[in-house]
């Protein structure tokens, strides 16, 4: 009996295979010259009459296999000997030497080819997708390159959702910045995306939701007791970063940049998840560390503290930087981004498995876990 998780993998492969692969009619004399790269991976082998011209893309149908030909298991894993690779403008090649016994003048074989197209250099780089990277290539490549939808959870709807109140809750006087209008602005914001694309059917019932939204503002109640809202006079808020630094751009969008009692930057993210034990709570200023160094930048300044709040528990933890600490945030972000590169270039995202795995929504998808995935 097949499992849920077993549906979802294969779906996701269909879509990678699908996305990434072309069906084609070959004889013989064929070339593909209108591949710039690709391999052959005969997932399916089979023979037609020769009614089409060759390199046709059609989309298949009943196929019989002539007596005398080889069969298409055979075919398949001599094929698997044979790759080709191209660079855009490369002279297109004919048939390989391995296919050829296989093919035929007068039948066409059906053959699945999986295109490898010419990833293009890094043009943007976000703290988000940097920090995937460094966590993990292949992460990196799910969501920056292949661009794979991960299934929203009732967690990200709380987050999107309490990072929208708490922006808003600074449009309005300090006076009025109370636990009451947080709530109000967090249940209009809700009202704004429930029925969005990515939320919608996400509750099996109301009574799921209900609950989800009182265990959200008790979450936001916390707020409360990090910081006074009624103090503060943001300098800015969500701001939507594009920077140069000398060569990499990097985009991203920053919670809240403030100025303390002596007139010097603070830079606040808002997190509403559980928070680490502070032994391990320096590799999560990754993120922001970058924001400090695209507002010194933008700015002409440089920052003199990270913050990262914690809405669960609450928790805020502080970092003091200064410029050596942004000038080696420079260099790794510059290491980083020539190592995301030479990974498009080689089209190489080795895996990292480690105790963030847990929490992967591409378990099923993973080469780390593809093993244990089958058995289960």
């Amino acid at each position: 009996m097949r499992s849920k998780r077993t549906d979802r993998r294969t779906a996701r492969k269909d879509r990678l295979f699908r996305e990434n692969s072309i069906t084609v009619w070959l004889d013989a004399t064929s070339s593909l010259s209108y591949l710039p790269r690709y391999r052959f991976g005969f997932a399916r082998v089979g023979e037609g009459e020769a009614s089409a011209p060759p390199d046709s893309h059609l989309t298949g149908g009943p196929l019989s296999r002539s007596s005398g030909t080889e069969s298409p298991e055979r075919a398949a894993a001599s094929a698997k000997a044979f790759s080709g690779s191209l660079a855009f403008g490369a002279p297109p090649p004919t048939a390989s030497p391995v296919i050829s016994p296989f093919l035929s003048q007068s039948r066409l074989t059906l053959a699945i080819v999986t295109v490898e197209l010419e990833l293009a250099p890094l043009q943007t780089l976000s703290p988000s997708r940097a920090g995937d990277f460094k966590t993990c290539p292949q992460l990196f490549k799910f969501r920056a390159i292949d661009r794979l939808s991960e299934p929203p959870s009732i967690y990200q709807a709380r987050g999107t959702t309490a990072h929208l109140a708490l922006q808003r809750l600074f449009d309005h006087p300090s006076a009025q910045r109370s636990p009451g209008l947080l709530f109000d602005l967090f249940r209009q914001a809700w009202t704004e995306l429930r029925g969005s694309e990515e939320f919608d059917s996400l509750f099996g019932d109301v009574e799921q939701e209900r609950q989800w939204g009182v265990e959200s503002l008790e979450l936001l109640a916390n707020y409360f007791g990090i910081e006074d809202p009624t103090t503060l006079d943001p300098v800015d808020r969500e701001l939507d970063m594009l920077e140069d630094l000398d060569g990499i751009t990097i985009r991203g969008i920053l919670d809240r940049i403030d100025r303390d009692d002596d007139g010097r930057l603070v830079i606040t993210d808002y997190k509403t998840g559980k928070a680490p034990p502070e032994r391990f709570a320096l590799p999560a200023f990754f993120a922001l560390k970058i924001y400090a160094l695209l507002i010194r930048r933008n700015m002409g300044e440089t920052p003199k503290e990270l913050r990262l709040l914690y809405l669960s528990g609450p928790t805020m933890y502080r970092l003091e930087i200064d410029d050596r600490q942004l000038d080696a945030m420079d260099s790794q972000l510059r290491a980083l981004w020539n190592a995301i590169d030479r990974a498009l270039a080689t089209r190489t995202f080795p895996t990292r498995p480690g105790t963030l795995c847990n929490w992967c929504s591409f378990q099923e998808i993973c080469p780390a876990f593809a093993e244990a995935s089958e058995v289960d």
